[in-house]
């Protein structure tokens, strides 16, 4: 494969099926061949199931595997690490990771977006932005709110500083 999206899985049986519909959608609008793989770690819900369940129902190719890690690594950066891990195996070394959360939902142009600086050659790493549902930034406490407005504040703040100190033409 050219490429492969890695997404760790803990719990997210409410919402694999929109991220995993998410990602075909995304992946449909470009030409080199691509799989998905999730890593459902240390869940005790449906997760794995779900992704059973989706890939018989679209046909669509997914790599899935079940791990439980030892109590001192069962955190995000452990399952993340192991879902690129198994990614590497089906691309190869020449081939691109791409990773997203299962419980996010990819735009159709994020497959597409983050190949083309990878495949010219004129980005080897690609980061984007993650924007909350409406629904769900309403629930979170407004200390965290808070705290975020902050903290974006001073990103936007750094990066203009670092702008003006050291401009990239």
């Amino acid at each position: 494969y050219g490429y492969a999206i890695a997404i760790p899985a803990c719990n997210e049986e409410a919402r694999i099926r929109a991220c995993l519909d998410a990602c075909r959608l995304a992946m449909a609008r470009v030409t080199l061949p691509g799989i998905i793989v999730v890593l459902v770690n240390n869940s005790d819900d449906a997760t794995e199931q779900c992704v059973a369940n989706w890939m018989r129902d679209t046909g669509w190719p997914v790599i899935c595997q079940n791990i439980i890690f030892p109590e001192a690594m069962a955190h995000a950066g452990s399952a993340r690490r192991a879902a690129l891990e198994l990614a590497r195996k089906f691309t190869g070394d020449s081939g691109f990771l791409l990773t997203t959360d299962a419980d996010s939902r990819p735009c159709p142009h994020w497959v597409e977006a983050n190949l083309l600086p990878l495949k010219d050659g004129t980005a080897s790493l690609v980061c984007g932005a993650i924007e909350l549902e409406p629904s769900e930034y309403s629930l979170l406490p407004q200390e965290v709110v808070g705290d975020g407005a902050v903290e974006g504040q001073f990103r936007r703040l750094a990066l203009e500083i670092d702008n003006i100190l050291d401009p990239d033409p």
